[in-house]
């Protein structure tokens, strides 16, 4: 055993400058590439014995205790904490997913994608709304400012509402023929909770960034609500006093423009690369959605510069593709 130890310890030099290159952070990858690549073999072979042996999960177990390792060391690293819980996730290990989640998060407070994932969790895996929603919530009061948690939030709630909605048209339940509580639900189905987690973003984190990550998520979430929930979304931008300095007065043209094209979808931004609209959107009706948001915007324009001048910004980058 001495032995054994001598000869461990005149490898550390070696090990340490191996370290320093990087050439040992990609041993979980390697583990993970080899799982995979023995999942495939063995569907491959086509064995007949379903029955699970130490093969079937060592190297998953493996895994597992390299991660459990390098976050005990580096409990600073965000990502290995995410990388561990993904990993746990992919393998089904439900129970070390919530354990894993409330270590990090009682380490990293203000991270939002942990907040995300272990809502996530909750939502998917323990099938509680009440979960996902109470951590969601709370990651919002630690980190008011977080567009990625606001816009998570909705999403929920409006994933919330929507399963609420079908599973009730699906039974054939009318609300307005139900009791007192069947009366809440029809609130909820018509959307009341999504529009008071709008307002409270709103009215926590009133900037163009948030107003273009909730417009962009109300136009792609496939929902009836759709349409009144962007009227809420600009009704309570407009009422937000955001000040009469350059910052505010930004804001202000700024979700002019969105509210103008809020009705094509794939030109609600700038693009950053050259992607030509797809043979589904150049049809008449889009055509006229262009038109219509063009007229909008030169009308604004004449009388607005700063709009004018997102305007000309916004046909500069679409003519270019």
């Amino acid at each position: 055993m001495e032995r054994v130890h001598f000869y461990q310890e005149q490898m550390l030099p070696e090990l340490k400058e191996l370290e320093e290159r990087g050439i040992f952070s990609q041993y979980v990858q390697y583990e993970i590439t080899l799982e995979a690549l023995r999942k495939k073999r063995a569907a491959r072979l086509n064995n007949t014995d379903n029955k699970s042996s130490l093969a079937d999960y060592c190297i998953v177990r493996r895994q597992f205790f390299i991660l459990e390792r390098a976050v005990r060391k580096f409990k600073n690293d965000v990502s290995l904490w995410v990388q561990y819980i993904e990993l746990a996730r992919s393998n089904n290990a439900r129970s070390l997913v919530g354990k894993l989640c409330s270590r990090a998060l009682s380490l990293h407070p203000t991270s939002p994608s942990l907040y995300i994932i272990a809502a996530s969790h909750e939502l998917d895996s323990s099938l509680s709304p009440t979960g996902a929603r109470a951590l969601l919530q709370r990651g919002l009061r630690i980190n008011p400012e977080s567009i990625e948690l606001w816009t998570e939030y909705i999403r929920m709630e409006l994933g919330y509402c929507e399963g609420l909605r079908r599973r009730w048209k699906t039974l054939g339940i009318d609300p307005k023929t139900q009791n007192e509580e069947g009366q809440a639900i029809d609130a909820i189905i018509s959307g009341a909770i999504v529009k008071a987690a709008i307002s409270s973003a709103t009215e926590s984190l009133p900037t163009l960034a948030l107003l273009g990550s909730l417009q962009a998520l109300l136009l792609t979430y496939p929902t009836e609500l759709r349409t009144k929930l962007i009227e809420h979304l600009h009704s309570e931008f407009a009422t937000q006093n955001t000040g009469s300095g350059p910052s505010g007065e930004d804001f202000r043209c700024g979700a002019v423009f969105l509210r103008a094209i809020v009705d094509i979808q794939r030109a609600a931004a700038f693009p950053k690369k050259a992607t030509p609209f797809c043979q589904e959107e150049q049809t008449g009706e889009f055509v006229k959605r262009m038109q219509k948001a063009s007229e909008v915007l030169s009308s604004t324009g004449r009388t607005d510069l700063r709009v004018a001048e997102l305007y000309a910004r916004w046909v500069a980058a679409w003519v270019a593709v």
